[in-house]
């Protein structure tokens, strides 16, 4: 009972942040008239850039903005772009999973204007 437990929850884990009366219709879409986010056609489901960990400040903002990527896409970026924990933010909605990548999206911003200040500082002491 406990492994089949285990697996039951692993296999509706994508479907996390979806409400309950919906899992019908994602689980056999062909019985149901509901369309579901996650079953989606591919031709509307966006790509992440191929390097995530170089993407910039706008296309971060782009991605957050846009509801057609999906919470793994998201994860996946939180994960590889910032370090966020996948498992920390697949735990989490996919509302908030886009505010604590937002949060770090700010964090970088912070400390990319600081050590810009701080390299200005750092040239004109040594002109």
């Amino acid at each position: 009972l406990s492994d089949g437990l285990a697996k039951l929850a692993d296999a509706l884990r994508p479907y996390y942040d979806h409400p309950i009366s919906e899992l019908a219709a994602i689980i056999h879409p062909s019985t149901s008239r509901v369309s579901s986010p996650i079953m989606a056609d591919p031709e509307t489901r966006l790509a992440l850039p191929l390097e995530a960990e170089a993407t910039g400040y706008n296309e971060v903002e782009r991605i957050l903005n846009d509801e057609r990527y999906s919470k793994e896409q998201l994860v996946d970026l939180g994960a590889r772009r910032f370090g966020i924990s996948r498992s920390k933010l697949t735990r989490l909605r996919k509302h908030e999973a886009v505010e604590a990548i937002r949060a770090a999206l700010s964090h970088v911003k912070s400390l990319d204007a600081i050590a810009d200040e701080a390299r200005r500082a750092g040239f004109f002491r040594t002109s």
